[in-house]
């Protein structure tokens, strides 16, 4: 009876634990809940360089297929932060999320990536002004930005942000954005840069 009792409570323990590694295993975290879907997305690389705009634009007000496009760019995006829970917990990255920040009196840069092969620097926009919130403070902006490559594996991303951003037209525009104002946070952005290499090719 005694034997009978052990061995119930072992296999109890091992199915238990069986059932919370493959719920580890299957339920996604560090999804990014601070980037809505935006209006429109710039994308800049070497490939567009030599447009007037110097760059490639999609609009939800340019029908149906800029639409998709667009959808696309942002959920392959938001897919991009996201890890099982199980990978995350050996990695000591269960609580990682999304931050805030502020780089205080120096306005700090993202380039723009116009002669830089295999880096891709994409914008999105939006109509209505998005908020930051940092520590006390509340930062409005439009523009949010950062910078892909093909790297298959999880790195701390930079996404600026700020109320604009300079033309890109003419022969000299400008080769960086700046931005006081970020967003923070560890993703793969190789399935997004496929995507969107293949949209400028």
């Amino acid at each position: 009876m005694k034997k009978i009792i052990i061995t119930s409570v072992i296999v109890g323990l091992v199915l238990c634990l069986g059932i919370a590694t493959l719920i580890l295993g299957l339920v996604p975290v560090g999804l990014n809940d601070k980037v809505n879907v935006p209006d429109e997305v710039y994308i800049y690389c070497p490939q567009v360089y030599s447009t007037p705009s110097k760059r490639r634009e999609y609009r939800h007000r340019d029908g149906q297929e800029d639409i998709s496009k667009i959808n696309k760019i942002y959920d392959t995006f938001i897919d991009s932060f996201s890890q099982k829970a199980l990978a995350a917990l050996f990695k000591g990255e269960l609580n990682e999320g999304t931050e805030a920040g502020y780089t205080g009196a120096k306005r700090d840069t993202i380039s723009k990536n116009f002669k830089t092969e295999g880096k891709i620097t994409i914008v999105f926009y939006y109509k209505d002004a998005q908020v930051l919130k940092y520590e006390n403070k509340k930062q409005e902006y439009n523009y949010l930005y950062f910078e892909i490559d093909a790297t298959n594996e999880r790195s701390e991303v930079i996404m600026g942000v700020s109320e604009d951003i300079t033309s890109d037209e003419g022969d000299y525009p400008n080769e960086n954005i700046s931005y006081n104002y970020y967003y923070k946070s560890k993703a793969n952005f190789s399935n997004l840069y496929k995507y969107v290499a293949g949209l400028v090719a």
